[in-house]
């Protein structure tokens, strides 16, 4: 069953995600900070870490640094990969999920501000999180963390981004990643999965969306099967950190993150899948009205903090 907190949400919503339209890519961007916004008004934010701007590679990415007060010098960092579709998100939508999960997972979190579309479309945000990958192990004793506990996550469209950035790593040498946490991925943007069909509607994220979305992001040319898009489309899935793979169950795109996680274990990679079978997409910036949602964090948290010793 749906959480009872959510099951509200979206119906104070109107039990479907707005309609999008390029016109309004300003107005939509502003109305999810807005909301995030309103269902944390009156919670206090964790008080114990330190928060402060920084820009990565060559001062050209703005990003946050979240410190819990607990951390030293040989922490573990996360560079974490907001959701959105590659149109939406910032690093103030996902300000409060970055503060609980620092405090949850003892570790320092560099929330990035990769380039979105229309505006800059693929490959804009793989450059820039490849750049910030890049980038983050040389200044390790700057910010005060073990280049050896170097661990990538994101959300939905994140979560995509972080998934394609390990396999940059891999082939191009890049610097080593400890784990790849992947929350509610899209992995299929050329598929068509059963729980598109089932959930594609009256869940928040709906199928029209996310069509919107891969729109906006891929220029003329591309495919959506692109394994650079659509990481389940890659040949090659051997040889990639440990992964945490987290599915909803009221998720459009659960299908598609199981079916992830199965070709990760079968590559021989460690993988763990995590499913939250009463939880909707984008879960983890609903934990204000969502106790489940809060509990869902918290045991993320957790699993960084085991993946990253």
């Amino acid at each position: 069953m749906l959480d009872p907190g959510l099951s509200f949400l979206l119906a104070a919503l109107g039990e479907q995600s707005p309609e999008v339209g390029a016109p309004d890519v300003d107005r939509h961007r502003a109305a999810m900070r807005s909301l995030i916004a309103q269902l944390n008004a009156d919670r206090e934010p964790p008080a114990d870490l330190s928060i402060e701007s920084i820009v990565l590679a060559n001062n050209s990415l703005p990003a946050r640094l979240y410190s819990p007060h607990s951390t030293g010098p040989d922490a573990p960092l996360v560079l974490f990969l907001h959701g959105g579709g590659f149109v939406f998100g910032d690093l103030e939508t996902h300000d409060i999920f970055c503060r609980r999960l620092a405090v949850a997972s003892e570790a320092k979190i560099v929330s990035l501000a990769y380039r979105l579309a229309p505006e800059h479309p693929f490959p804009a945000a793989h450059d820039d999180g490849w750049a910030a990958l890049l980038d983050l192990p040389s200044r390790a004793k700057e910010i005060g963390f073990d280049p050896q506990r170097f661990i990538l996550c994101g959300d939905s469209a994140g979560a995509t981004l972080a998934t394609v950035l390990t396999h940059f790593a891999r082939d191009r040498q890049g610097p080593l990643v400890r784990a790849q946490i992947l929350l509610c991925p899209s992995t299929d943007f050329a598929g068509s999965h059963a729980s598109r069909i089932h959930f594609g509607e009256g869940y928040l994220l709906s199928n029209a969306e996310i069509s919107w979305c891969l729109d906006q992001f891929l220029p003329a040319g591309v495919s959506p099967a692109d394994p650079r898009v659509s990481p389940l489309h890659a040949e090659d899935l051997t040889n990639l950190p440990p992964a945490l793979v987290v599915t909803a169950g009221f998720d459009p795109l659960q299908d598609e993150g199981r079916l992830y996680a199965e070709r990760l274990d079968a590559a021989g990679n460690e993988v763990e899948l995590l499913h939250f079978s009463d939880l909707i997409h984008g879960f983890n910036l609903f934990d204000a009205v969502s106790p489940a949602a809060a509990t869902a964090v918290a045991m993320i948290g957790d699993k960084i903090r085991s993946l990253s010793k």
